[in-house]
């Protein structure tokens, strides 16, 4: 027990180096592949580790700085993804999800669960994240395991289910996307796209479809964010000058420091990327990283509209406790599959979005807590009295339904609405089998 206390000790940025190396090799990778792809996730993990104390320190002082201005109990300090992904992978029981979530696509896949084959690897933190939470609240790593199993296998359902308006709006065949993160609130979209359709449907033949084309370097957003927020915290120009050049860079080095995981764990997904597509069936889907359409031109848009909504929502909401900043560089991952929903609406995307965005808020301040008790587990710096989360993956509602179950109306109806969603996913492939049938029966 103590060699393996001694273990865990040395954090992830040790320890996934060793697992991703024995990884390459069993994949049959070169000894040279493997290491150099272990060392590029320890590498990355260090880089998590500098820039969530970094935010930490920064982010606390401008939230501070706003709620004392304007009277406001802005308690909850966002640490951005790299925080969620440094609890995922701080514990043993966070660490085994990778090998078992591959375990489980492959039993999965031959079961007819599921068509996708997730190669997005990197993303697995989501379930681990998802592993390591539940343990903590029920005290049981077998509790923990299974509700990162949970997790997996619905993600990859959804992707199923949402891999036809994929190819049909990105244009890309047989390719899904299962990321967590991005699936996590599709029912809710699903729900409220079709609420959207029924009241909107009065109204069909007098719609005119409105063309919006505008595009910004995301170290400028930054840059912008820092000013204001600078100015709203009634900052000295000096402080603000200084938070502005932060903020910058919190919006160039988070996509940096992903972009080093991802090229770490890239050449184990390219060999699996080899094996599928050498198996030659074409009832597979590909499952890749949302990455592959951010530069959808909609995409951006409305991703770059919800930046100033979220944060108005979040200073103007009563009894919000969290303002979003470290997060908002990794919005743009919550809008893909919700904009291939609404087929590249950009008002009904901001609409959902903000919706989604505030039901957001509400999770992550029942989540906080516990995302802040592990975050001090992984020596983040946290200063006193304050909590932390991110959006990603601190909202998550499946941790929100499995570790906050309670008889209030509120999760009833959020309950409710979710399976709804969830149910609906069903729809469009099964009536799309059912116009086919319809047409076989005509000819």
């Amino acid at each position: 027990m103590e060699v393996l206390t001694a273990i865990l000790n040395l954090g992830p940025s040790v320890i996934m180096p060793i697992i991703l190396t024995v990884m390459g090799l069993f994949f049959r990778l070169t000894l040279y592949d493997s290491s150099r792809s272990g060392l590029m996730i320890g590498i990355g993990f260090i880089g998590v580790t500098v820039i969530t104390n970094m935010l930490s320190e920064n982010i606390n002082t401008v939230v501070s700085g706003i709620a004392d201005r304007f009277q406001l109990d802005l308690n909850i300090i966002d640490l951005g993804w790299p925080a969620a992904a440094n609890i995922a992978f701080h514990s043993l029981t966070g660490m085994l999800m990778l090998p078992i979530c591959l375990i489980v696509n492959i039993i999965m896949i031959y079961a007819k669960l599921t068509r996708t084959i997730n190669i997005d690897l990197w993303n697995y933190w989501h379930f681990a994240f998802t592993s390591v939470f539940v343990s903590y609240v029920t005290q049981s790593a077998v509790l923990g395991i299974l509700a990162g199993i949970l997790d997996f296998m619905l993600t990859m359902i959804m992707a199923d289910l949402t891999a036809p308006s994929v190819k049909k709006y990105y244009q890309l065949p047989n390719i899904s996307f299962p990321n967590a993160y991005s699936l996590m609130f599709v029912p809710i979209a699903v729900f409220l796209n079709q609420m959207i359709t029924i009241m909107t449907r009065p109204f069909k033949h007098k719609r005119r479809r409105i063309s919006l084309s505008f595009s910004i370097d995301p170290i400028f957003v930054g840059l912008l964010l820092g000013l204001a927020l600078g100015l709203l915290a009634n900052f000295t120009m000096y402080e603000i000058a200084k938070l502005s050049i932060v903020f910058a860079s919190m919006m160039l080095l988070i996509p940096k420091v992903s972009s080093i995981l991802v090229d770490g764990i890239r050449p184990i997904s390219n060999k699996l990327e080899e094996k599928i597509l050498q198996q030659k069936d074409k009832n597979l889907f590909i499952g890749m990283t949302p990455s592959l359409v951010i530069n959808d031109k909609n995409l951006l848009i409305s991703s770059g509209l919800l930046i100033p909504i979220i944060i108005l929502l979040s200073l103007f909401t009563e009894n919000n406790q969290f303002l979003p900043i470290a997060s908002l560089s990794g919005l743009i991952y919550l809008v893909p599959l919700i904009i291939s929903i609404t087929n590249g609406s950009i008002i009904r995307t901001v609409v959902i979005g903000s919706i989604i965005l505030a039901i957001s808020n509400y999770l992550i301040s029942k989540a906080a807590a516990v995302f802040t008790a592990l975050a001090k587990s992984t020596n983040i710096a946290i200063p006193s009295g304050s909590l932390v989360s991110s959006l990603d993956y601190g909202s998550s509602p499946l941790v929100y339904f499995l570790t906050e179950a309670n008889l209030s109306s509120y999760f009833f109806l959020f309950l409710s609405i979710y399976i709804i969603g969830f149910i609906m996913l069903f729809f469009p492939e099964q009536k799309t089998k059912w116009s086919k049938e319809k047409k076989r029966k005509v000819s």
